[in-house]
């Protein structure tokens, strides 16, 4: 049976980054990527903080439940399309959850966004180490993890990204296709049966904005 208790969440983000072109938006309505409504404020000052930076999620942004891995699944994953009108670079990924120290995984090998990867759970192209805020429930903070992986994506090219569930998967009760969790040898839906999502989450960027762009040090508090 897989494991959930309820509880909310707040956002959390480190950054030191400076740059001359800023990418601007639009303050009088929201941003949509995939399913999620992205809050405008933080939306726009990760856009004034690296330029060209996109957010892609399906959840709304809470996590109302976990799933533990011996119940839920023991990798979590998000499938992505890039954003059209340029190459882009994978920045960091942005999870909720909880556990030991673990790693970040990336599949390149996706027919499409939204379905799961045709590689198996330790088939990725792509591994990085990270430690949680959080070690037990609740989760209070989003986990941001630095991604130095040199692949260029193309708009429109598909790609998953999650990590080795070691205590529990955030889930949002949020009902949204494109999350999975690798469950009994495959990749199982998160919302069929069960109607939740994995709160798993990307931050790209277009590949000639951030050449310039060390993200190395991530210090400058933004919420």
């Amino acid at each position: 049976m897989r494991v959930m208790i309820i509880f909310s969440g707040i956002f959390l983000l480190l950054f030191t980054i400076v740059y001359a072109d800023f990418y601007e938006i639009g303050k009088d309505e929201p941003i949509w990527i995939g399913n999620s409504e992205i809050d405008l404020k933080r939306w726009e000052t990760l856009s004034r903080l690296m330029p060209d930076s996109y957010e892609l999620a399906y959840d709304d942004g809470s996590w109302e439940y976990y799933g533990a891995p011996d119940g839920w699944g023991t990798t979590q994953i998000a499938s992505f399309a890039m954003p059209e009108g340029g190459q882009f670079t994978i920045c960091m990924g942005k999870f909720a959850g909880f556990g030991s120290p673990t790693i970040l995984v990336i599949y390149n090998d996706v027919p499409a966004e939204g379905l799961p990867p045709y590689q198996g759970e330790d088939e990725y192209n792509y591994e990085t180490s990270f430690t949680w805020n959080d070690a037990g429930w609740p989760i209070t903070d989003w986990t941001y993890v630095n991604v130095s992986y040199d692949y260029v994506y193309d708009a429109g090219e598909c790609f998953a990204i999650g990590y080795k569930n070691s205590g529990g998967i955030g889930l949002s009760d949020e009902y949204a296709t494109g999350t999975y969790s690798w469950r009994d040898g495959e990749w199982e839906p998160d919302w069929d049966p069960w109607n939740y999502c994995g709160c798993t989450r990307c931050i790209v960027s277009d590949y000639n904005a951030v050449e310039n762009i060390s993200l190395g040090s991530v210090k400058a508090l933004y919420k």
